[in-house]
């Protein structure tokens, strides 16, 4: 049963090396070998050869006579129906083997598959593999035979893709803690992207055949589905993630019919792989081509607006649509080694992840600073809202809700302070001095000596609060009020009389007394101050509570 078509001399490999050139005949299906062997003109040994659409192929492989005979069939990873291998020897005798889709075992990165080859007790003169409803136009075309690595396949091979796919493990670790802080949609499809790519590569590469139990047909699916749901999510990605105003409304609203128009077709191409052989191939490529030619234009419109976001997508997106276009035009109009492609895309992978990943702590890095900004823009609105403008000091809502927690520190005794005459200021001098007046009397009742010992509070018009704590704090009150007078003398020249200042203070008990509230105790010393007016003036009235009741609403009682 001897195979009589003469192979050129290049067909014959080395000792222990690959057997590549081989040449392939196209067949219906039922055909057999015996009916094709002898037709020479069906049999094309060009490196173009099984590129038609035919439902069986025939690939012959002749075998030196010396060296290291080959013990395996490679083929590049696709959906079909069955492989059948012959091992011929020199007299003819063919030892067949039959295989199912799900008997292929990985071999590298590169999407390779591999098949043993039939053990015969003589060394074989020939292979023939008969191929049964490929899907992937590059199945056939790509097959060889060679001697299996010792121990199985080089595992340094596959080192490329598992360091890419640890590389898409890390922004799914940083976007869940990220999304915790802030949860920004974009976080959401980012990750989406990480799992797409990682399932794209661990498929592609065969890495997940390894780690996995799945089946060569599962992890076919993967792959077919797998470049396609980068580009989805990419797509999503760019539309939540490129700022407001950078993307063209119209393009931004196309983003999600675009994304489902790539993953529709993908999932029909990954489902139905053996449907219409003859058209679904050129009709994928050519249905992919508008959504390529879209997000360039995405890209490039957001890049002409001066989208920061943009310039990192460029980094990731710019490998990737290198890739789509040389597998485009790989299957359209040929010209691109298979091999070439895999690596391409895994280092396209690295690259996206590094400028998607670049975006992604650029916009955290953006929006804290803005959450930052409004928190210093809210704090000065608080600020604003519990101080006084003109004198800067507290004002009666910064104080009356921190009252009680400034009673557990210590603040035991409160003096409200009140100008003498200052109407008449305002009257004489105007509202200005009168202004000039306050300033100068607060940075009399806030003096650096005190510290933190004595909380000054403007109360409202020509009115002061001062809470006290420390030895001698009635006397040092006293001081403070005495202090406005010489204070408003030297920074205010325009008046000619002295400003004096009356004051009312009381001594609250440490204990005993946590019942009583702030407007109580307000309503307490300001009797007193009442009492200082009513004296002449330019005094205070100091009384120590020993208990306080309130017989009456509005009015206070101590004694």
């Amino acid at each position: 049963m001897a195979i009589g078509l003469a192979v050129p001399q290049s067909a014959v490999a080395g000792p222990g090396s690959a057997v590549r050139e081989r040449c392939i005949a196209a067949a219906a299906p039922g055909e057999t070998l015996a009916r094709v062997r002898n037709e020479d003109r069906r049999w094309d040994c060009s490196p173009e050869a099984g590129r038609s659409d035919a439902e069986r192929f025939f690939v012959r492989f002749d075998i030196p006579a010396t060296g290291t005979p080959p013990d395996s069939l490679y083929l590049r990873r696709g959906a079909l129906s069955g492989v059948e291998i012959a091992a011929v020897d020199d007299s003819g005798t063919a030892i067949r083997q039959r295989y199912a889709m799900d008997d292929q075992e990985p071999a590298g990165i590169a999407g390779m598959m591999r098949l043993p080859l039939p053990q015969t007790a003589q060394r074989p003169a020939a292979i023939v593999a008969m191929i049964d409803g490929p899907a992937n136009p590059r199945t056939v075309p790509s097959a060889f035979v060679a001697q299996e690595r010792p121990g199985g396949a080089d595992m340094r091979s596959y080192a490329l893709a598992a360091l890419i796919c640890g590389m898409l493990v890390l922004p799914l670790m940083f976007n869940v803690m990220f999304y915790r802080v802030l949860r920004e949609r974009f976080l959401l499809w980012h990750s989406a992207l990480a799992v797409a790519m990682l399932v794209s590569v661990s498929c592609a590469s065969n890495i997940a055949l390894l780690l996995l139990p799945l089946t060569a047909t599962q992890v076919t699916f993967g792959a077919a589905i797998g470049f396609e749901l980068v580009g989805v999510c990419a797509l999503m990605f760019a539309r939540h993630f490129i700022e407001p105003g950078k993307l063209h409304p119209r393009i931004r609203a196309t983003i999600p019919a675009v994304a489902v128009w790539i993953g529709a077709i993908g999932l029909f191409h990954a489902l139905f792989p053996g449907v219409y052989r003859a058209l679904q191939m050129d009709i994928y490529r050519l249905a992919m081509l508008p959504a390529l030619g879209f997000m360039i234009v995405l890209l490039c419109n957001a890049l002409w607006r001066r989208s920061r976001a943009a310039m990192f997508q460029a980094i990731g997106w710019f490998p990737l649509l290198a890739v789509a276009i040389a597998r485009q035009a790989s299957y359209l109009i040929g010209g691109v080694s298979p091999v070439e492609l895999p690596t391409l895309f895994y280092l396209g992978c690295a690259l996206e992840v590094l400028g998607t990943g670049l975006a992604v702590a650029d916009r955290m890095i953006t929006l804290r600073r803005q959450r930052d900004s409004a928190l210093d823009h809210a704090r000065s609105l608080e600020e604003l809202a519990v101080s006084d403008p003109l004198t800067g000091l507290l004002n009666r809502r910064g104080i009356e809700p921190r009252f009680a927690d400034l009673r557990e520190e210590g603040f035991d005794t409160m003096a409200l302070i009140d100008l003498d005459r200052f109407k008449g200021v305002n009257d004489r001098f105007g509202h200005q001095t009168g202004d000039a007046v306050l300033v100068s009397c607060a940075r009399a009742l806030q003096p650096l000596a005190e510290g933190r010992n004595v909380i000054a509070v403007r109360m409202g018009g020509e009115e002061f609060m001062l809470l006290l704590r420390g030895p001698e704090a009635a006397r040092r009150a006293e001081a403070l009020r005495q202090a406005i007078t010489l204070r408003v003398a030297r920074d205010v020249v325009d008046l000619d009389v002295p400003l004096t200042a009356s004051m009312g203070l009381i001594e609250i008990p440490r204990h005993g007394m946590t019942a009583v509230g702030f407007n109580e105790l307000y309503a307490r010393a300001d009797a007193l101050l009442y009492e200082a007016k009513e004296n002449g003036r330019n005094r205070g009235e100091t009384e120590k509570l020993l208990l306080f009741t309130v017989p009456k609403p509005g009015r206070v009682a101590a004694v």
